[in-house]
């Protein structure tokens, strides 16, 4: 990476952590939440997240990274509704962009995934994901946080 866009960067993942309680307390994460890990009945309604080999205690914001940013979008606003979580909605989504940076850019010197299913797999897919959201004019807080 040129110094240049390592400056840009940088300067993305420091805003971001400034929008971030770093000594908020952890919180039990699956790790894992994807369609292949969720039990969903006849009528739509979920039964039961399974797979817990990932699970850790970690910032809530972690518990989305797995999950590509346009579905984060559409399920924090309803994730915040019901949950007990301190963060506001921007803090959150602060977080989880920072989480997806950060394990797109460690990503892109590994080798290739083959056969993998998860989305991630491909090497440069999470940086792709994340440049393909904010060019769909994404919206508040997210349009906020580039």
């Amino acid at each position: 990476m040129d110094s240049g866009t390592a400056g840009w960067l940088g300067g993305w993942f420091t805003r971001l952590a400034g929008r971030i309680d770093m000594g908020r307390a952890r919180v039990l994460v699956h790790g894992d939440v994807a369609a292949h890990n969720l039990l969903v009945g006849a009528g739509g309604e979920l039964l039961a997240l399974i797979d817990w080999g990932d699970a850790a205690w970690a910032p809530r914001a972690m518990e989305f990274a797995k999950l590509p940013l346009t579905e984060v979008a559409v399920l924090l606003p309803e994730y915040l509704r019901y949950s007990q979580a301190a963060e506001s909605e921007e803090e959150l989504a602060a977080g989880v962009l920072w989480f997806h940076l950060f394990w797109a850019v460690a990503k892109l010197p590994a080798a290739p995934w083959p056969g993998q299913r998860h989305w991630t797999a491909p090497t440069g897919s999470r940086l792709l994901s994340i440049l393909h959201f904010f060019t769909t004019n994404p919206p508040a807080p997210w349009s906020r946080l580039t």
